[in-house]
């Protein structure tokens, strides 16, 4: 009897479901392989970072510019941080209750 009162419900909960694993099983391979996959179907934007990556795995540090006059020569402008008080133990405890 219970199951007769409430056959809309159930019927669109298996509805859902059967919805759902159809999604998974027709949709899901082929989006969760485009995701994973570095190879020839990469995207630009991929393209470009990999291509970053390899531009920067030849660079070469050359620590000779940090001996250079001109590198001496230069003055540092930078303020002095001073000390700040420090905020509430927990900040999202109540105003007040300190």
């Amino acid at each position: 009897m219970e199951i007769l009162k409430n056959r809309k419900i159930i019927g669109s909960v298996v509805i859902l479901i059967l919805a759902f694993f159809l999604y998974k099983f027709l949709a899901g391979s082929q989006v969760a392989t485009g995701i994973v996959s570095i190879g020839p179907s990469a995207t630009e934007a991929n393209i470009d970072l990999l291509q970053m990556a390899a531009d920067l795995a030849v660079v070469d540090y050359n620590s000779n510019l940090f001996k250079s006059p001109g590198y001496l020569l230069l003055t540092d402008f930078s303020a002095p941080l001073i000390p700040q008080p420090v905020g509430r133990k927990n900040p999202f405890d109540i105003i007040g209750r300190d």
